[in-house]
């Protein structure tokens, strides 16, 4: 049997794990906030270029010829309003977001997409954007994707909701993403993104439905309401290599969770997940990849999280496939493949202020053996669940805040390394003091470590024992 033990009677250490405190205590900070569009305020009615809002006439062209107005004269605000003695309802097919443009539908009224039978653009996206800037979707109306007459067909090709390609400086505000076809509002390329007070609602058993996928830099995604049938955010470093995501006191119910992949092989840096509230999803915080999909992922925060009746709290894996996770069962018969460019690389990732209750499984950390995940701190963990933790080639995690096997309902490790250091707060700041090269001794210094790894499986009950 060989542990792997690690040494906390040295300076390094207690460094270490003040680094981790502070850490836990200050998650990721927007290194600047996504600056906002700017778009002048003149309006460009819907109705003045046709549209009837009776929701039986097909207002497309009407909706495209007002858009293109308002960007051709230097950008507008293009008002989809309520109509007196209509329905409020502006079916349409394909649209084509502008520059210098604001899409408001009013509060009361419905932009639909036209169902599957009638819509004559395949797969193009309801709303979509490719090279544009400035742009701006808001208003209190819903965007209505009709997406029961598609998800019959869970293979078939599906159009997105909204869909922003190679953008940047964009903005969506307060408006109800209903029912898409699929994903709901993705983007791909695209920075200086800001999502507040939106709302996105998919049945939890509708096919591909993200909520919101970010996929480029600076992105801010706050104060919004997710329920849906997969993934409820997922950040997508796949084309578009992904930095300073930030995503704050929001709303998750249905759905799979905020994840980061399935694939990263053009790599995350920088995300902070704050002050959220799960409900009834099947994942919580997931980061999920496979070899030969893979990239680094790092420098990720999560504090402050909330979670009832969540089937999978904590979840990493680097054995996600095709779509699904193929971990194997047994970390023992796991044999370790020649790391390169594409294997899945974590680390750097804290999870502080964390509390679930009704879980089935309380978590799994599941690295590779060439590419454990690496610097994993949970502070303050609570979560109450009917099956164990679960760690299998990880290094140098950390547990602080009274976080220990009893408090994960249970531990089991594979190959893994846990440190559960207790400094006091003098030697603490004495180590710190000592690194900066002010001198001052380091003096006596007591803690208590108990090392949960090993080759071959094992289960601790209580991390103080």
């Amino acid at each position: 049997m060989n542990t792997r033990r690690s040494n906390c009677g040295n300076a390094a250490c207690h460094i270490y794990a003040l680094m981790a405190t502070l850490m836990a205590a200050a998650p990721y900070a927007l290194a600047t906030a996504p600056p906002l569009p700017v778009i002048p305020t003149t309006e460009y009615l819907a109705t003045s270029y046709g549209a009837s809002a009776n929701g039986s006439s097909v207002d497309t062209t009407a909706i495209q010829n007002a858009i293109n107005a308002a960007s051709g004269a230097g950008g507008g605000v293009v008002l989809l309003g309520a109509v007196a003695g209509s329905n409020n309802t502006y079916l349409s097919g394909a649209i084509s977001m502008k520059s210098d443009v604001n899409l408001e539908i009013a509060s009361g009224v419905t932009l639909e997409m036209q169902a599957k039978n009638a819509y004559t653009s395949g797969s193009t996206p309801f709303i979509s954007a490719n090279n544009i800037s400035n742009a701006e979707i808001s208003g209190a109306g819903t965007i209505n994707g009709q997406g029961a007459t598609w998800w019959s067909n869970p293979s078939s090709s599906r159009p997105f909701l909204v869909d922003f390609q190679n953008s940047s400086t964009v903005a969506f505000n307060n408006v109800t993403l209903l029912n898409s076809p699929m994903e709901n509002l993705a983007f791909n390329n695209t920075n200086n993104v800001t999502v507040n007070g939106i709302t996105v609602s998919a049945p939890s058993n509708s096919p591909n439905t993200d909520g919101v996928d970010p996929a480029g830099n600076n992105y801010l995604i706050e104060n919004s309401s997710i329920s849906t049938g997969d993934d409820d955010i997922a950040v997508k470093p796949q084309n578009s290599s992904c930095s300073n995501i930030v995503i704050q006191n929001d709303s998750i119910g249905t759905g799979h969770g905020i994840s980061v992949g399935g694939e990263t092989n053009a790599g995350l840096n920088g995300m902070s997940v704050s002050n959220v509230t799960f409900n009834g999803t099947t994942n919580g915080l997931r980061l999920k990849a496979g070899i030969g999909n893979g990239g680094v992922v790092q420098n990720i925060t999560y504090s402050n999280i909330s979670m009832k009746n969540v089937s999978n709290p904590i979840y990493i894996t680097s054995y996600y496939v095709n779509g699904g996770d193929h971990s194997p069962s047994n970390p023992a018969t796991v044999v370790s493949a020649p790391l390169t460019s594409l294997t899945p690389v974590w680390k750097n990732i804290t999870l502080s202020n964390i509390t679930a209750t009704g879980a089935d499984r309380s978590g799994i950390v599941y690295g590779l053996p060439q590419a454990p995940v690496e610097n994993l701190s949970m502070n303050n963990i609570s979560i109450s669940a009917s099956q164990d933790f679960e760690l299998y080639y990880a290094q140098n995690t950390l547990f602080t805040g009274g976080t220990s096997a009893s408090t994960l309902s249970g531990l089991v490790t594979y190959d893994a390394t846990v440190n559960t250091p207790e400094p006091s707060p003098l030697a603490l700041l004495s180590a710190a003091l000592a690194a900066t090269g002010l001198g001052l001794p380091l003096g006596k210094r007591r803690h208590r470590i108990k090392i949960c790894a090993q080759k071959g499986i094992n289960k601790c009950k209580n991390m103080n024992n």
